[in-house]
């Protein structure tokens, strides 16, 4: 009984009648019809028929987080469209430095550490850092992190601990 309750659910779910919250394991009845090419149900005498991506998009929809960062996304083209700049990895850098260091009295980092946590942020945009002669490395170290030292020491800063504010 509680099977066809759940059908049910889905049916009136995919009629746009109830809630994604209102059905209960819903992720896993999604998981269970994304295996399916069409999914056909008949009800009143009239046949309805949606595809994979349909149930797809119905789920983007409905999907509360997923509406805020599309939202986020949209905005963010937006400000580059109108002010017609294209993104800047120097951004990106500065940003993830921000979000997870922060500075400390003594030198605790160890440049390589860095480096290599820094290249494997940023290949997921295309780029690396082939050698610590890369102009975005020292721009990281020169102006970001403000080193400006000729000898290789570690930097003045620490890991940030606990979501950064």
């Amino acid at each position: 009984m509680l099977l066809y309750n759940v059908t049910k659910m889905l049916k009136d779910w995919l009629l746009g009648r109830i809630k994604l919250n209102n059905i209960p394991d819903f992720d896993k009845q999604y998981q269970d019809l994304l295996t399916y090419e069409t999914v056909t149900f008949t009800e009143n005498n009239q046949t309805y028929v949606f595809t994979r991506e349909e149930i797809t998009k119905m789920r983007e929809h409905a999907c509360t987080s997923c509406q805020a960062l599309r939202l986020q996304v949209e905005t963010l083209r937006a400000r580059i469209d109108e002010k017609k700049v294209k993104p800047d990895i120097r951004l990106v850098v500065k940003n993830f430095i921000a979000r997870n260091f922060e500075p400390s009295s003594k030198r605790l980092m160890p440049r390589r550490y860095l480096f290599d946590m820094l290249n494997e942020y940023i290949a997921q945009f295309g780029t690396v850092m082939l050698s610590k002669r890369d102009p975005l490395w020292r721009y990281t170290v020169r102006d970001i992190i403000g080193d400006s030292t000729a000898q290789f020491r570690y930097f003045k800063l620490v890991k940030r601990i606990g979501p950064s504010g």
